[in-house]
C-alpha cells in the first residue's frame, strides 16, 4: 500500500541518509495534545492520534481516503486557531500543551499552502472550519464530534473560567509536592486551579515546580505516567498507559 507513515518519519529517514546524528532522550517525541516536558521542545511531533485545542480538532485518519491534495487547484487543511486566542496563562503547562499542538497544526496547514503554490500557483481551496467537541473515552482514546451550526460560539475565556476548578480536595497538597510537573496528565484535568493554569489567578505555593522532592512524595510512580490522562498520584503505579497503547487502540477502533 501507500507509505501512510512517511510524512511523519520522513525527517528521521532523511537524517539517516544525510548522516546527521542526534542526541535523544525520552522527551525526543511527543503526541500533540499530550502534556509536554518543560524542556526541550520535542524534536518529533507524532500526530498519529486525534488532538484538539478548544473547538479545533485534527486527525489525519479523517483524510486517509481523500485525494484533495493531489490535484490542482489543490486543497488544504482548515486554518487552525491562533495561539494568541488561548485564554490560559502563557508559560503554564496547559498553555504550552496547547501551543505545541497548534504548532503542529499550523505547520501542516502552511506546508500544504506551500505545496499548492509550488505545484498549482496558488493557495488552493482551504477546508471549511468545523467546530468540534471532544472527550476522552474510558480506554484513553480521544474522540471528537462536529458541533452544530446552531451551537453557541466558543468563548475560550468563559470556557476556562467555568471548567478551571479543582475536582479533588487534595489538589493543593499534590501541587505543592510537585505533582503538577510529575503527573501533568491527571493534574491538568483534575487540579487546574492548584496548578496555576486558570489565567492570572489561582495556584498553590510550589505548584508547577514543587517545594518537595518527587521521591519524597511518591513522584517515582507518578513520573511513569507523566503522559497519561486521568491517573491520580496515589494510583499512578498501577495505571500506567503509554502513548503507543493509545495509538494501537485508536487504529483498532478505526477499523471496526
Amino acid at each position: 500500500g501507500l507509505p501512510w507513515i512517511s510524512e511523519m518519519y520522513g525527517y528521521v529517514f532523511g537524517c539517516a541518509e544525510a548522516g546527521l546524528n542526534h542526541t535523544v532522550s525520552n522527551d525526543f517525541m511527543l503526541y500533540p495534545g499530550y502534556s509536554p516536558p518543560k524542556e526541550p521542545f520535542p524534536l518529533v511531533l507524532h500526530y498519529g492520534i486525534t488532538f484538539d485545542v478548544n473547538d479545533y480538532a485534527f486527525d489525519k485518519h479523517w483524510y486517509k481516503n481523500g485525494h484533495f491534495y493531489q490535484e490542482c487547484p489543490g486543497e488544504t487543511f482548515v486554518e487552525p486557531i491562533p495561539v494568541d486566542s488561548l485564554a490560559e496563562k502563557q508559560g503554564t503547562l496547559e498553555w504550552r500543551r496547547k501551543e505545541i499542538a497548534l504548532f503542529c497544526a499550523w505547520t501542516l496547514h502552511e506546508s500544504q499552502l506551500w505545496h499548492n503554490n509550488r505545484k498549482c500557483g496558488g493557495d488552493g481551496v482551504v477546508e471549511k472550519f468545523t467546530r468540534y467537541k471532544c472527550s476522552t473515552s474510558a480506554n484513553n482514546v480521544r474522540r471528537c464530534t462536529a458541533k452544530k451550526s446552531t451551537d453557541p460560539a466558543f468563548d475560550p475565556r468563559e470556557e476556562l473560567e467555568s471548567h478551571c476548578k479543582d475536582k479533588e480536595t487534595a489538589c493543593c497538597d499534590w501541587a505543592t509536592k510537585g505533582e503538577c510537573d510529575n503527573n501533568p496528565g491527571f493534574m491538568t484535568e483534575s487540579c487546574p486551579r492548584s496548578c496555576g493554569i486558570c489565567g492570572d489567578s489561582g495556584g498553590c505555593v510550589g505548584a508547577g515546580g514543587g517545594e518537595g522532592t518527587s521521591e519524597q512524595n511518591g513522584g517515582t510512580a507518578a513520573k511513569a505516567t507523566a503522559k497519561v490522562r486521568g491517573v491520580a498520584p496515589e494510583v499512578a503505579s498501577v495505571a500506567h498507559r503509554t502513548a503507543d497503547d493509545s495509538e494501537r487502540e485508536h487504529k483498532a477502533s478505526a477499523h471496526q
